[in-house]
């Protein structure tokens, strides 16, 4: 395949979004790429990984203080309903209490690991390796040639143990 054709689809490209934020895309179609995937694709595994982190630690704030809050508002009604288990009501409220704020903190957790202007710099840093790639990449003289070879050999059919002559087509 012609190498500006390879390039043209491989590079990376940056997208600014706002003002602090960027998006990745790949090739001239501008297909979407992941921050993480991009991160790795352009050899900063150590920004993914910080990036996966961060993913991990929202969540854990996020759905974590949901059901604990949940948890909360069931204990709450199970004191106010008549007979049966009747809780401290300062346990529930705790409950509730602790599980907003860990939702609402998990709004602060930052998932940003590069600017865009860095991620601008990595990408053109990928671009310009993938371009020395292609360009010294040997070119086969069957580049592009639909070939026919003949190949004798002792494996042609289903038969392991029978022997014959088979043709092979090379594109």
């Amino acid at each position: 395949m012609d190498p500006d054709v390879v390039f043209e689809r491989s590079a990376l490209g940056i997208v600014h979004v706002g003002s602090q934020n960027w998006r990745a895309f790949r090739g001239k179609y501008r297909d979407f790429v992941e921050q993480q995937d991009f991160l790795v694709a352009v050899g900063r595994r150590d920004l993914a990984d910080q990036m996966r982190s961060a993913h991990i630690k929202e969540g854990i704030l996020n759905y974590g203080g949901r059901a604990v809050a949940f948890a909360g508002v069931v204990l709450l009604a199970a004191d106010l309903s008549p007979g049966g288990f009747e809780p401290p009501p300062k346990l529930g409220l705790a409950m509730v209490g602790a599980g907003l704020l860990s939702w609402l903190l998990s709004g602060l957790v930052s998932d940003r690991v590069a600017t865009p202007e860095q991620a601008e710099a990595f990408a053109a840093h990928y671009n310009d390796g993938l371009r020395t790639h292609l360009e010294k990449r040997p070119r086969s003289p069957q580049d592009g040639n639909i070939v026919l070879r003949p190949r004798i050999g002792p494996w042609i059919g289903n038969s392991a143990t029978g022997s014959g002559v088979a043709l092979a087509l090379t594109f």
